[in-house]
């Protein structure tokens, strides 16, 4: 026997607003997957979520970014793989040679502090050293002529010990300077580019990546990043960190394409559920 059409429910407003609540639910559930313009108010997805027929494509370009689809290209990912592993390199050695720098100019102004206190005063307050060659400094390097405070002097450190922890303290300074730059406007923008799923680096770009993070290395961040090749027993030159990846005939690249594959089909499905007791067939 044929249904009556006018008693089978349709997903206009006026029939879903007297189905049951659960049946109703799940009509509108449906819907809003599909991206139907019903004149009903969204109730379950926003429009981050989904924007119609357009929502699984949408979720399939994030789940197949630009850079995956350089990184199908063997030759893109040897030079990408290469640069990363630079990045990661000069990273670990600029955080060790910022702590080693941190530790030693703690030791220099110890040492500075101590030699000081060790110092006779002069009536005005400066410090004043006696010097191996006879005469007597105060602590800026102007040298002591009057002879009652020269007399004030017995027993202070040399001066020349004072000048040299002053030097290495300004030394220690000069580098800290010098990693902090490096860090801040060499290895920190290469990781950024490096990151940047949607709008990768080329090839070119990667390359002067490499260039960079070698030639504007400043010497202490050289002695760390030199030490971590030399304890991974590393066959790889100085200066030249990336050369034995990018010659190998090898290319050390997991199977990227096999690895996108599963990736896309493993993206969440746009099916939407079924309520729980309702056995309901898409109205898609």
């Amino acid at each position: 026997m044929a249904k009556d059409p006018q008693n089978t429910p349709t997903t206009d407003s006026a029939n879903i607003d007297a189905l049951p609540k659960a049946l109703r639910d799940s009509i509108d559930l449906n819907n809003e997957y599909a991206g139907r313009d019903t004149g009903r108010m969204k109730r379950f997805l926003t429009a981050q979520d989904t924007s119609g027929p357009s929502s699984e494509k949408e979720k399939e370009e994030r789940h197949f970014t630009r850079l995956m689809q350089l990184l199908s290209d063997p030759n893109y990912a040897k030079v990408y793989f290469a640069t990363e592993a630079l990045v990661e390199r000069a990273e670990s050695a600029t955080a060790i040679a910022l702590a080693r720098n941190a530790e030693r100019l703690q030791e220099a102004e110890g040492h500075r502090a101590q030699l000081r206190e060790q110092a006779a005063d002069a009536p005005d307050g400066r410090k004043i050293f006696a010097s191996n060659d006879g005469n007597i400094y105060y602590e800026d390097g102007s040298k002591v002529t009057d002879p009652a405070v020269q007399k004030l002097a017995k027993g202070s450190p040399s001066f020349e010990e004072y000048q040299r922890t002053q030097r290495n303290i300004e030394r220690l300074e000069k580098d800290r300077r010098a990693i902090e730059e490096y860090g801040r406007d060499v290895v920190d923008p290469a990781r950024s580019r490096l990151n940047d799923q949607n709008n990768p680096p080329s090839k070119e770009e990667l390359d002067r990546i490499r260039h960079d993070l070698q030639t504007r290395m400043p010497e202490p961040v050289r002695e760390s990043y030199d030490e971590a090749n030399h304890a991974n027993a590393s066959p790889v030159a100085q200066n030249r960190a990336d050369d034995d990846y990018l010659n190998s005939p090898a290319l050390n690249a997991p199977d990227l394409p096999a690895h996108f594959k599963a990736a896309h089909d493993a993206s969440p499905s746009l099916a939407a559920a079924p309520l729980p007791g309702i056995d309901l067939k898409r109205t898609i």
